[in-house]
């Protein structure tokens, strides 16, 4: 009887179509060495393309760029073209700041604080001009050098520093002719 319980269990199950389905399966070290040989050569081929984009990855950063500073000059009603400006030197304020000589206006975005250096360069600046200009020293009268070089010996004092030397020149050359005239 036992044998005619199993073979009524067969007869209830059926068998469907067969198919196909993508399962694990164990692979020898043969199979292993040839996927690592494609990974490599994938890689290789990879870079390969990578370079080849490269040209393309560049023109499209530099279109995006272009695309954003037309859209923003758009926007505001702007665009940028090189303009003359000069630079002015405030050194009371100790500030420096740029105008633009078509419209004569500032521009507060390009003002600085003015440092020591800037400071210096620009006094130099100021003396080299006058000198490149072919200026030449004032003449000044022997009472105007004695007037000055008494105030200066008074300042001195007064701060304390022995008195300047002959800081006005007497043996200026053209002492003579304007005493004798």
């Amino acid at each position: 009887m036992a044998e005619k319980k199993s073979r009524k269990r067969k007869s209830e199950i059926e068998k469907g179509k067969p198919f196909k389905k993508l399962l694990p399966v164990v692979i020898d070290a043969a199979a292993a060495a040839k996927k690592d040989r494609r990974i490599r050569a994938c890689h290789v081929e990879l870079d390969a393309v990578a370079e080849e984009m490269l040209p393309f990855k560049q023109k499209r950063k530099r279109l995006s760029e272009e695309i954003a500073k037309l859209t923003q000059e758009a926007e505001s009603l702007t665009e940028e073209h090189e303009v003359k400006c000069v630079e002015e030197f405030d050194f009371k304020h100790r500030v420096i700041r740029v105008r633009r000589l078509d419209t004569k206006k500032h521009v507060p975005e390009l003002e600085r604080t003015m440092e020591d250096g800037d400071r210096a360069e620009e006094l130099f600046e100021k003396d080299k001009r006058k000198n490149s200009a072919g200026e030449k020293a004032p003449k000044l009268s022997k009472a105007d050098r004695e007037h000055l070089r008494e105030a200066a010996e008074a300042e001195a004092l007064a701060k304390g520093s022995p008195p300047p030397g002959d800081a006005f020149g007497d043996d200026h050359p053209g002492d003579e002719a304007e005493a004798q005239a």
